[in-house]
């Protein structure tokens, strides 16, 4: 059934077609956004202003772990990241490298366990749009070290004509006097029930690089084992500035673009465990299965740009919508 899209005449209130509400709760600060027709979500300013919990028309979109703790650590060590994975929509994971616990940081960083300064919250509604922004600066610092200030804008937004697209922008900056390495993975997590057995996952280029840890079939999700066993595939070689991934299940398709110029490398996590049962999605600035992979050097002032988009459509195509005449 379509959605309709109500006239201007019709709004007493702009909360009808976007709204957004910042709170406390017992794992920190949360802000809920919501527009019409399309997603509704919680960001956790505390997290790295992390997407947590993601529904689009109603329909969970996100994996939650079993873990379900988002109160972040203070300093995590080896494997402590797991102790606070309580899943969400996207997850970040850096900013000064990721993947197995190193010397100086733990397993995928720490990027997730920094909070953010000030929340600034924009709202644009107009006879076709409802837009909500987001955005707040993340500080990752040293005193006698490399300093990285992360400027992250997440934009919720809907049209008339039935779009309804989830947008991440991040801005790392160098801000110490000495060149810095970045390294950053996105764990962009997703569960049923969009994630079903036979679930297709579709890379949009042919021309890639592929390696896995485990020989399986990368384009299908697999059925439900009784077993902890996961499986990494890892892609690069994209041609041009963008990436393109979708995940086709019985509740519609999800698509996933990034900026491919900044996270040339992708990460795909099947997790087909029963009560477990997660799919990731992981654009990269640099490889997770090579451990010699170098991480990006960063000159004093200098900055790079990383772009995520989300979007949903439903199984019959782009979902749409219809104005009261």
């Amino acid at each position: 059934m379509p959605q309709v899209w109500p006239e201007e005449w019709a709004v007493a209130h702009e909360d009808l077609l976007a709204s957004a509400e910042m709170y406390a709760s017992r794992h920190g600060r949360v802000v809920r956004v919501r527009t019409f027709g399309g997603w509704d979500v919680e960001l956790l300013p505390d997290r790295c202003l992390d997407i947590g919990f993601a529904l689009h028309d109603g329909t969970p979109i996100s994996w939650v772990s079993p873990v379900r703790d988002r109160r972040p650590l203070d300093r995590p060590r080896d494997f402590d990241w797991l102790a606070r994975f309580h899943g969400g929509l996207v997850t970040t994971c850096g900013l000064r490298g990721f993947g197995a616990p190193a010397a100086d940081r733990g397993q995928h960083g720490d990027a997730s366990h920094l909070p953010a300064g000030e929340v600034a919250i924009s709202r644009t509604v107009t006879a076709d749009l409802a837009e909500i922004a987001v955005s707040a600066v993340v500080e990752d610092a040293r005193v006698f070290g490399p300093s990285l200030r992360l400027t992250r804008t997440v934009i919720v937004r809907s049209t008339r004509a039935g779009a309804a697209a989830l947008e991440l922008v991040d801005v790392v900056e160098n801000r110490g006097p000495g060149v810095a390495e970045v390294g950053v993975l996105y764990h962009v997590n997703l569960g049923a029930p969009l994630v079903v057995p036979g679930a297709r996952i579709l890379v949009d280029d042919d021309a890639l690089d592929q390696r896995a840890t485990t020989p399986i079939d990368a384009g299908v999700f697999p059925a439900p084992e009784d077993a902890f066993q996961e499986y990494v595939v890892e892609r690069s070689g994209f041609a041009g500035d963008a990436g393109s991934v979708s995940v086709h299940g019985e509740v519609g398709e999800l698509r996933l673009t990034w900026s491919a110029d900044t996270l040339p490398h992708l990460v795909q996590w099947m997790y087909p465990a029963r009560g477990r049962w997660a799919l990731g999605i992981e654009p990269a600035t640099s490889s997770l299965l090579d451990a010699d992979a170098e991480l990006v050097a960063l000159g004093p002032g200098e900055t790079r740009r990383q772009e995520l988009r989300i979007s949903m459509s439903s199984p019959e195509g782009e979902s749409t919508c219809r104005a009261i005449p």
